[in-house]
């Protein structure tokens, strides 16, 4: 009789999970929703930005290249009360801004 090696599959492996679950492990559940916003001053209410934001969450960063519209002077100050309403910062290597949340305020 012919002898075969005895290979075992252990449970992780793709050959036991088999193809169809490896194809649709890694596709993204739904696409994240975009919006157009209006980014205001809470202390004098002056239009900052208007700004592309993708999802529903708050409004945490900006990120410079889905500002539609700058009304700033780009010193990150609002041009009417002087009052700074986000920081510089770098997250994955790109600039961005962090939103102090106590000075503005946006709406869709």
């Amino acid at each position: 009789p012919l002898l075969l090696p005895l290979t075992l599959t252990p449970p992780c492996s793709p050959q036991f999970l088999g193809v169809h679950y490896l194809l649709h492990f890694h596709l993204p559940i739904h696409t994240p929703m975009t919006a157009s916003i209006r980014i205001f001053c809470r202390g004098c209410q002056e239009l900052l930005y208007r700004y592309t934001k993708r999802g529903n969450g708050s409004l945490v960063k900006i990120w410079p290249p889905r500002v539609l519209e700058d009304r700033t002077n780009g010193d990150l100050h609002c041009h009417q009360c002087q009052a700074q309403f986000a920081r510089h910062a770098v997250i994955r290597a790109k600039a961005v801004f962090r939103v102090i949340p106590s000075r503005v305020f946006w709406k869709r």
